[in-house]
């Protein structure tokens, strides 16, 4: 199986669009299928959870969003809502310097009063360019 995936311009560590190109890759492998486990350190705190695919996270939260509305129409009409975001998802490594934005399923945070963890099928989204650092392992 041939990866998608993206080379740095010039050097092991330089930036392609001002996103880690090799936190891209990790995004093109969640594409793929390959989700991995892992601890982002990001400008706003710690999070922890599985790499997912942009498709795999909106798939979720509309799922989400039509569970709850089993007796709420609106919660329904969310579901559609997300459902239509899935071609931007498709496009945004299509073009130019993406993706610029990872997702997680699972995920856990750690703020300053511990640790909060969301449940199973939790999802989280973060801008690439905001993690400072990554650990292949899940809190």
């Amino acid at each position: 199986m041939k990866l998608q995936g993206k080379e740095p311009s010039s050097g092991m560590d330089t930036p392609i669009g001002k996103s880690d190109w090799f936190i891209q890759n990790l995004v093109f492998l969640a594409k793929s299928g390959i989700e991995l486990p892992v601890t982002l350190n990001t400008t706003g705190g710690i999070v922890s959870g599985t790499i997912i695919s942009g498709e795999n996270y909106l798939d979720l939260l509309s799922a989400r969003a039509r569970e709850a509305g089993i007796d709420n129409p609106a919660y329904r009409e969310l579901g559609d809502w997300f459902d239509q975001y899935m071609d931007v998802l498709a496009n945004d490594d299509a073009e130019g310097d993406g993706p610029h934005f990872i997702h997680l399923r699972d995920a856990t945070l750690v703020t300053p009063t511990g640790i909060t963890s969301f449940g199973s099928d939790s999802v989280w989204r973060g801008r690439i360019r905001a993690i400072t650092g990554l650990t292949f392992s899940r809190l």
